[in-house]
Order: C-alpha cells, then sequence, then structure tokens
C-alpha cells in the first residue's frame, strides 16, 4: 500500500510530518480543508492533493498567491513524484512516498473493498461517507507569538 505524506522544509513549521489523508487533501485555512497551515499568504482553499489509486496530483484551487510544484506556478493538474517540492504561501512541502504492505488482516480487508471505479475515481465501502463523518484534519498551530496576559 502507498503511504504518503508531505514533509514541510520551509517556513515557521519546517520538519513536521503530514500524512496525507485517503484519496483527496484539501489544503487551505478553512474549517474544511483537511491540512489547514495558519499563513496569511494561504487561501482558504489553496490547493488539493488528490491520489487516483497510482499517482499523486496537485491542483490550485483559484488561490490568491498560487501554487508552486518544483519552482514553476501550475495552472492545471500536476503529476507529483517523490521529492517534489510544493510551495504554498511561504510553506514549502516536500512528497515523500513509501510503499509498506498491509499491517493487519484488517488493513488488508479495507483494502479488498476498494474498487477503481474508472480511471480518476476509487471507492473504498470502509471509508465515511462524507468529510462530516470523520474529521482528518491536521492543522498547523498559529507560528506567530501569542502576547503574554498583562499581570497586574
Amino acid at each position: 500500500m502507498l503511504q504518503a505524506e508531505l514533509i514541510i522544509k520551509s517556513g515557521a513549521h519546517a520538519g513536521v510530518h503530514i500524512p496525507l489523508p485517503g484519496t483527496k487533501c484539501i489544503i487551505g485555512r478553512e474549517r474544511d480543508c483537511h491540512f489547514r497551515p495558519q499563513d496569511d499568504q494561504i487561501s482558504r482553499h489553496h490547493c488539493v492533493i488528490r491520489f487516483d489509486g497510482i499517482t499523486y496530483r496537485v491542483r490550485d484551487l483559484g488561490s490568491r498567491n498560487g501554487t508552486f510544484v518544483n519552482g514553476r506556478q501550475i495552472k492545471s493538474d500536476v503529476v507529483l513524484v517523490p521529492d517534489d517540492q510544493i510551495r504554498i504561501g511561504s510553506m514549502t512541502m516536500q512528497l515523500f512516498l513509501s510503499e509498506q504492505p498491509p499491517k493487519s488482516a484488517a488493513e488488508a480487508d479495507h483494502l479488498k473493498q476498494t474498487d477503481v471505479l474508472d480511471g480518476t475515481t476509487v471507492h473504498n465501502s470502509s471509508l465515511p461517507k462524507s468529510s462530516a463523518d470523520t474529521d482528518q484534519s491536521f492543522r498547523l498551530p498559529d507560528p506567530r507569538p501569542q502576547p503574554s496576559p498583562k499581570s497586574e
């Protein structure tokens, strides 16, 4: 089973590893995003990373400051390969992929429930039907120092 994560390479959260959940990861500041960096240069719905069962792709969602892969601004879906650098706002992330076999019989059963419906749609009957069924989001704390309370 292909495992993917984003490793933050620059910005306030350098060194943090973000696992990519399921088949879609929306990145932005809005509450419904899977990954919510606190960066004023990142749009509410900035970009999406999708996994189609074979490849990972990134697409800008009409962000104000753009999405960049390996230094080039993207205008449409871009297939990602290991070690690609993705920059949004002041943050640069690196895609890390690893191949791992199922760790348990339950995980193997989970994989058996996965069907590729067409070239771009994957269905897994064991996954929640909507984001309301589970919160797999990853929110980074605000890197700006908080004012200390005044003592009287």
